[in-house]
């Protein structure tokens, strides 16, 4: 099996429940290259859940085929990056000091800040989605799951891991990569913004500055209170930067074209 690929796979095991641990033998050596594939298999699950939107949409009123594109999106990761939402919600929230925040995200409970969070986040995306455009709904959904997973990782470029002991999922995330891969995900992350017309284009592209501020400003409190990110402040702020996106679009088509 050719070399690429395998750690394709390999990101695909590590971010989905697809099963292709059925036809790959995958090893820690290829999970640790993973990180230059995540934004494009941000496209892959934002393709699905955009086919299932559109599907649906033949047949049941949009929010149902919102809803359904949503909930497809989050079986496919397992709602991996929704759980890590939830655990910041909760260690920021109720933590006071590093060490008690980390402890907070680690567990496998989810308390009052990260259910009440996550009901306004996965509220706040459902009705972002309704108020885009028919019209351009389906790149927009795909786009908004890759920029947001490169937004994530550039964690790795830019801040250190917060965590010292080597037994979290999150560690293969930890070393930065070499200047080639960010390319190749910045590659991958903006490569579907060419599925806009040409009038939308640079107008999405343009929204990639706001949503990287925040990104940094998520940092700086990231640093600021447990020394760096972990994989639940990843997983955070991809969901933060999908909305981001699609609140971007609704002011762009809404008030600017």
């Amino acid at each position: 099996m050719n070399r690429e690929f395998k750690i394709l796979l390999a990101c695909f095991s590590y971010f989905t429940r697809i099963p292709v641990w059925k036809i790959a033998n995958i090893s820690g050596v290829d999970m640790k290259q993973t990180s230059k594939y995540f934004p494009l298999v941000g496209c892959c699950i934002g393709g699905i859940s955009a086919g299932v939107l559109y599907l649906s949409y033949l047949v049941f009123p949009i929010e149902i085929a919102i809803l359904l594109s949503m909930a497809t999106s989050i079986i496919l990761t397992g709602a991996f990056h929704e759980d890590g939402f939830a655990d910041v919600c909760d260690g920021f929230g109720a933590g006071y000091t590093k060490d008690r925040i980390l402890d907070i995200m680690k567990d496998s409970t989810t308390g009052v800040f990260g259910s009440v969070g996550l009901m306004i986040m996965l509220a706040l995306k459902f009705f972002a989605l309704q108020a885009i455009p028919i019209a351009i709904i389906i790149p927009v959904v795909i786009i908004g799951h890759s920029i947001s997973r490169w937004t994530s990782i550039s964690f790795l470029f830019t801040h250190q891991y917060a965590r010292k002991e080597d037994n979290s999922k999150s560690t293969v995330y930890v070393k930065r990569p070499p200047l080639i891969e960010f390319l190749m995900i910045t590659f991958f992350g903006i490569i579907p913004f060419f599925l806009l017309s040409k009038g939308l284009i640079l107008y999405a592209l343009i929204l990639i500055i706001p949503i990287y501020i925040v990104k940094s400003l998520l940092g700086l409190y990231f640093k600021k209170k447990i020394g760096g990110y972990t994989g639940d402040c990843m997983g955070a702020t991809q969901q933060i930067a999908e909305l981001l996106f699609y609140l971007g679009m609704i002011i762009i088509t809404n008030h600017i074209l």
